[in-house]
């Protein structure tokens, strides 16, 4: 079995589409492009729009870090 050149790319490397991140975060993908509107998930244009996997860690732990839900999140009290 021949390995495939691209099967050691490191994650500094690795991109996702919005569907892929919204399944990686098993989150929907309007939540995800309303992340990248509002500009707490960057992302760069190549045809589609591409979100780096370290972009993404960044992202869970400014979540974890700051509280992220319960700051963004009305609670109907």
């Amino acid at each position: 079995m021949k390995m495939n050149e691209f099967d050691n790319i490191p994650n500094e490397l690795t991109t996702y589409t919005v569907a892929d991140a919204a399944k990686l975060l098993n989150v929907s993908k309007d939540f995800i492009y309303e992340q990248l509107r509002a500009g707490k998930l960057p992302h760069v244009k190549m045809g589609k729009c591409r979100i780096r996997h370290q972009a993404l860690v960044n992202f869970l732990a400014d979540m974890e870090t700051t509280q992220y839900w319960e700051r963004t999140v009305p609670l109907n009290v």
